[in-house]
């Protein structure tokens, strides 16, 4: 069996498309590799950002809350110094129950008035 020119340059043809398939094939390859490297990165830059937003608001958080403990913790010492000397404010029978805004944490009891 003889194959004739005509058929061998149908395979040549052939192979040259195969092989630029091939050639597009591996470029498009290491063109989603290098866009999903840049998408990575880009969505590890904006999560740290996001993390380092949420930190500051956080840390802004306890900064006033601490803040408002102290006040507290203030408001309570005039209060026992008031308790201390005899003296009744309206509002507020002999229940109340004079603690530091520091020792109340998150279990938080309710005393009637």
């Amino acid at each position: 069996m003889l194959i004739s020119l005509q058929e061998m340059r149908h395979f040549d043809a052939l192979q040259d498309k195969i092989r630029k398939l091939e050639t597009r094939q591996a470029q498009r390859e290491q063109e989603i590799q290098s866009l999903s490297r840049q998408s990575h990165a880009a969505a590890t830059a904006e999560l740290q950002s996001e993390i380092v937003k949420w930190k500051r608001a956080v840390d802004l958080k306890n900064r006033e809350i601490e803040h408002f403990r102290f006040e507290l913790d203030r408001i309570l010492e005039v209060l026992k110094e008031l308790r201390r000397q005899g003296v009744m404010l309206p509002g507020f029978g002999s229940q109340l129950s004079l603690t530091s805004a520091r020792s109340v944490g998150s279990t938080h009891t309710s005393t009637p008035r």
